[in-house]
């Protein structure tokens, strides 16, 4: 009942049923989007068919807009205030702008380090910290507890990001080095 019921006050507001349907209209039209981006392929799921519940793709758009306006805020203001905390860091990731050139797209998407100071801070501090999940097949926890295929799932993604046993001695530290090697967990 809990998930039929969340966000149901914007999701079903009958006010908010214009704008659903012109982000449904945009989705399905062509779009100028880049191929690895999370509205095309919302928007190509929607067009072809493939998605679970085309219905729900524009209400999901539309809570990208109201969730991601103050999260983005908050985790850019995080990550400077660790750049500012963290002079050695800081100092690097200047230089790895200022050889970047002018910052055109690609030029942006080349910033490892700086790129890596965001994952560390979304995961110091996890956006939403507790995920609910459905179950696609049936399988065991490591302690033997069962979960059934369609069974929903409650996970505590702040806690796996902090664990020690997954993230060793950078558990609780700002490490964008060790962030950016192939072999540190993938938040």
């Amino acid at each position: 009942r809990m998930v039929a019921a969340s966000n149901a006050l914007v999701r079903d507001a009958p006010s908010f049923a214009a704008f659903y349907e012109r982000i449904a209209e945009l989705l399905t039209r062509k779009s100028s989007a880049p191929p690895a981006c999370l509205m095309h392929d919302a928007a190509a799921s929607l067009a072809d068919g493939s998605a679970v519940d085309a219905t729900k793709v524009p209400a999901q758009v539309g809570f990208w807009f109201f969730v991601l306006k103050d999260a983005i805020e908050l985790h850019v203001a995080r990550t400077l205030a660790l750049l500012a905390a963290h002079p050695e860091i800081q100092v690097r990731v200047r230089e790895e702008i200022h050889a970047a050139g002018p910052l055109a797209s690609a030029a942006i998407d080349g910033l490892r380090l700086l790129e890596a100071c965001v994952v560390e801070a979304l995961r110091l501090w996890t956006p939403v910290p507790i995920l609910l999940r459905r179950a696609e097949r049936a399988f065991s926890l490591q302690n033997g507890v069962p979960i059934e295929a369609g069974q929903q799932i409650l996970i505590h993604a702040g806690a796996y990001h902090r664990d020690p046993r997954i993230f060793g001695d950078h558990a609780d530290a700002f490490s964008p080095d060790a962030a950016q090697r192939d072999d540190f967990p993938r938040i």
